[in-house]
């Protein structure tokens, strides 16, 4: 996928998030988009590192994304994963985490 587009989906994503009051610290483009061996149907895989997801269980988060996942289908029609991640929770050892770490990180501005 191109460069820009993923620049547009992370900015969709930053807009939808903005309008809930949710700041983001980083945001990391990971799997095989990222490195370069998707395919045609391979999903977009971002993960969204905020100070305000820490302390949240998945369920809070979901509920802080919901709409997200709808708001970009309409937008971009293409399949994707967005990971909510805390600071906390990205310097884990834990899978996501790592697999995340492995990205590359997206210039927010």
């Amino acid at each position: 996928m191109a460069e820009v587009r993923i620049k547009e989906v992370v900015g969709l994503i930053l807009d939808f998030l903005a309008q809930r009051n949710i700041k983001v610290d980083k945001a990391v483009l990971f799997g095989s988009q990222a490195r370069g061996d998707f395919r045609e149907d391979s999903d977009i895989d971002i993960a969204i590192v905020s100070k305000d997801f820490e302390g949240k269980d998945i369920f809070q988060k979901a509920q802080m994304l919901k709409g997200l996942k709808w708001f970009l289908i309409e937008k971009i029609c293409l399949p994707f994963d967005i990971i909510p991640l805390s600071p906390s929770e990205w310097d884990s050892p834990s899978l996501i985490a790592q697999f995340a770490r492995e990205g590359t990180e997206i210039s927010l501005y």
